[in-house]
């Protein structure tokens, strides 16, 4: 529940009786943003400073809600956060150019080693730094075309975001959960990649590429702990299957590709061995599709059998997260990602 509590006199901006103000001291990173801690003893919060949108106290000193459902009621109150996260993909993709930039250059002027008698070889021109540094353009530009249109989503959705009939804010919430998580991770490791790349200069702090480093590696905490966030999109794709196990449909663009009648050992003669799936095209998406059935499958597989094994759904949740949880988040966000990367891709000009 939300208040707005004051700390100080309007007066003269003396601290208020009770409360204790600090600074957080240096960090690992972003020591341009101060923080600080906030400590309040015996403080007393105003009636009228409590922030009842989606609760209250009545006079009684009875709990009122408009949303009877818990759960709702503290997904509406997060509900805000939802922004953050998308605002944090569009930011470790700026960091991740900046990198990429740095690297790229220092890969083309510097030399290393060569044929006799010749000059040495740019490193860029070597297969391997190529393997190193490609992928990571690829994936800055698939989470640039994904990202903007969560972004979209969102846009249109934030006057709904209160509307319980409205389904696209579970997608959305989604979406932006496992692609936060997906997109600081794996940027992180690109920065990580672009520091190595750069050899001894790249440890140097004047290349920035230490502090870019340090400044996103936050990223992957805050707005929510990536391990987290991986949670709330497996239980979007359990609540998809058990929505078509009952023969419902779906209202979420995203989670089309689920075939509540999916069976792996059908798939294993056909994806064994020389087959079609790295040809491209359609073929791709479908390859993509099926790792993301599959995953989500398993998933809710081992949820029903851990669950009637222990007997306690929540405990049979924690006991099954490794590996299923991020396996069938990152196989659901990599399959959006993609078609999103195709459908763009399909809208450039020759």
């Amino acid at each position: 529940h939300a208040f707005i509590v004051p700390i100080r006199n309007k007066v003269n901006h003396e601290l208020l009786p009770g409360v204790t103000i600090g600074d957080m001291g240096a960090k690992v990173g972003n020591d341009q943003i101060d923080n600080g801690f906030l400590i309040f003893k015996n403080m007393r919060v105003p009636y009228d400073n409590m922030c009842d949108r989606f609760s209250s106290i009545n006079e009684k000193g009875e709990f009122t809600s408009p949303i009877e459902n818990p759960d709702k009621r503290f997904a509406y109150c997060l509900g805000a956060l939802t922004g953050g996260r998308i605002t944090l993909v569009n930011s470790s993709n700026n960091m991740l150019i900046n990198a990429l930039t740095i690297a790229t250059r220092f890969t083309h002027v510097r030399r290393q080693f060569g044929a006799p008698n010749q000059p040495e070889t740019v490193l860029i021109e070597y297969p391997l730094v190529q393997s190193r540094l490609i992928p990571y353009f690829a994936f800055s530009f698939a989470m640039a075309f994904g990202n903007a249109e969560i972004s979209n989503y969102w846009n249109d959705n934030q006057d709904k975001i209160f509307d319980e009939k409205n389904h696209r804010l579970a997608e959305i919430h989604a979406l932006s959960s496992s692609l936060k998580a997906w997109t600081t991770w794996t940027t992180q490791r690109g920065l990580q990649e672009c520091r190595e790349m750069c050899g001894g200069l790249g440890y140097s702090a004047y290349n920035r590429l230490g502090s870019l480093r340090e400044d996103h590696d936050v990223n992957c905490t805050w707005e929510g702990d990536n391990n987290v966030l991986l949670q709330q999109t497996g239980k979007f794709l359990l609540d998809c299957l058990r929505k078509l196990s009952k023969g419902k449909k779906l209202p979420f663009q995203s989670a089309q590709f689920l075939n509540v009648a999916f069976n792996a050992d059908e798939l294993q003669s056909e994806l064994s061995g020389e087959s079609k799936w790295a040809k491209g095209g359609k073929n791709l998406q479908e390859a993509f599709q099926i790792r993301a059935n599959y995953w989500a499958h398993e998933l809710a597989k081992a949820v029903m059998e851990e669950t009637q094994k222990v007997g306690d759904p929540l405990l049979a949740w924690n006991n099954v997260q490794v590996p299923y949880v991020k396996k069938a988040s990152f196989a659901f966000i990599e399959l959006y990602m993609y078609n999103e990367f195709a459908a763009t891709i399909k809208t450039f000009k020759q």
